[in-house]
């Protein structure tokens, strides 16, 4: 049976005045079977937090046994209810949304990610990093279907556009398996991270320490490269 231990920290960054990001947990845990998120309301729309707390909400009590696809729906009916519940009073909240990344920790040794938005889902075996999911972004999108190389699609206007996400609207969930061995490290993370960070330096950092000193460590490491957003970190270790 496969033990972890994981460790979720947020942090509004050093230019924001409001925090839209939410993480499972808020701190520390060890367990054999759980579910670790983290969600990052949208900017410029009314309600992102409230958003992201809903999902994240939606799955502190959720089965995971449900798998990743089901938990994401899970948490989008949450959102969906309390819109439909505000309509009367708050008709702007249906223009509220949020990502969602989501890992279902497994006994066998095997992580199911759920993923909805531009958070992201990196795992790391010891010796490199590797970036699980794909960014829902218009740019990103572009480059899927070929219209893009990656280097151009960074330098288009639409590189950090969000094509997919939790709300209103209809959505699309990506699930992803990954293997993990004992000393692995998964990381769950907002853009906040990852685009105050490189992929280079996320690694350097990830591995370091117990998985509550990593994160703590993430969250120092982006807020030193600028804090231009709400920064969230979910840091998993298999144990031996």
């Amino acid at each position: 049976m496969t033990m972890y231990r994981w460790s979720g920290a947020t942090d509004v960054g050093r230019v924001r005045d409001q925090n839209q990001d939410a993480t499972l947990p808020n701190g520390e845990g060890e367990g054999s079977v759980a579910i670790v998120a983290v969600a990052d309301g949208l900017g410029g729309h009314p309600g992102g937090d409230i958003a992201s707390r809903c999902a994240i909400d939606a799955l502190i009590d959720a089965d995971p046994s449900l798998g990743a696809g089901e938990l994401v729906r899970i948490a989008h009916e949450a959102i969906f209810r309390r819109i439909v519940t505000e309509m009367d009073t708050r008709r702007e909240l249906i223009q509220m949304a949020t990502t969602l990344t989501l890992a279902v920790l497994g006994d066998d040794g095997v992580v199911e990610i759920g993923h909805v938005g531009d958070s992201r889902a990196y795992h790391h075996d010891g010796q490199s990093l590797s970036q699980v999911t794909e960014d829902h972004t218009h740019g990103m999108d572009r480059v899927t279907a070929g219209e893009l190389t990656l280097e151009a699609a960074k330098a288009s206007p639409d590189w950090h556009v969000l094509s997919n996400y939790l709300g209103f609207e209809s959505f699309r969930v990506a699930t992803h398996r990954v293997p993990m061995r004992e000393g692995d490290r998964l990381l769950l993370c907002t853009d906040g991270l990852s685009n105050m960070l490189s992929d280079p330096e996320i690694g350097e950092v990830l591995p370091v320490g117990s998985p509550s000193e990593s994160a703590d460590s993430l969250i120092t490491a982006a807020n030193a490269a600028g804090g231009l957003d709400n920064i969230s970190v979910v840091v998993v270790q298999a144990l031996p």
